[in-house]
């Protein structure tokens, strides 16, 4: 029994690193009708840009690197459909595409990247030693009487409930609705005098933010980052 709660807390914490992906996802989709194909590169560009600063010693600035990648994605794919009226599906390849390289050079000409750092032992020898994260960060400072699984778990809800309630939040205010307003009918957004390329940019930039973010959680959970992690991304989020 406690091996089936085991797995079904792993499965839930995993399912809420995925929860901004989706989120981001069905603003692209639903809110924008806009096809970005930018996803399943921006969500390994959040998980190359965290893994680089988690290592350096900061697991929280790693999130909040990751998440700026993917928005910096978004205004590429953004300016591509506004400025130089390229198509959506068009504009997603081509940052999509463009991302991959970036992402290698990134993770330092290999594949793939670990969570760990080289350090020398009380004997001098050189050792691999494994980054702090912020489940480690919160793992020590409330669960160390809790498992692992169920510390991650816990962290990645508090995590997701407090994004979501951002995005709520913004989605009521002037810019939110502007965006909104822009997704239905962008034709009656411009007739009301309100900019509707700057909407669609910053409603690209914000879902790839949040892409990139489920990108930098995953990151940090999983302990790599893996330039194929992204395949199949755009699809589960469809899915969700």
């Amino acid at each position: 029994m406690n091996e089936i709660a085991g797995m079904l807390v792993s499965a839930l914490g995993q399912g809420f690193i995925y929860a901004p992906m989706a989120l981001g996802v069905f603003l692209t989709f639903s809110i924008l009708k806009t096809p970005d194909l930018t996803v399943e590169g921006s969500f390994v560009f959040g998980m190359t840009a965290c893994v680089v600063v988690t290592i350096a010693g900061h697991p929280i600035l790693g999130l909040v690197a990751g998440t700026l990648a993917g928005a910096a994605a978004g205004l590429c794919t953004g300016l591509l459909q506004t400025k130089l009226k390229i198509e959506p599906i068009l504009s997603g390849i081509l940052t999509m595409t463009g991302l991959y390289t970036v992402n290698y050079a990134i993770l330092g000409g290999q594949s793939n990247r670990y969570l760990q750092y080289e350090a020398k032992n009380s004997l001098g020898v050189t050792v691999n030693k494994p980054a702090d994260t912020v489940y480690k960060i919160f793992q020590r400072a409330f669960g160390k009487d809790m498992s692992s699984g169920m510390t991650a778990f816990l962290l990645t809800m508090i995590i997701v409930i407090v994004t979501c309630a951002v995005l709520v939040t913004f989605f009521r205010t002037r810019n939110g609705m502007a965006i909104i307003a822009t997704g239905d009918n962008e034709e009656m957004v411009r007739s009301s005098s309100i900019n509707a390329d700057v909407s669609r940019i910053g409603g690209v930039m914000i879902s790839n933010a949040f892409v990139a973010f489920s990108g930098a959680l995953l990151c940090q959970y999983q302990k790599y980052a893996d330039l194929n992690c992204g395949n199949g991304m755009l699809v589960m989020g469809l899915a969700r």
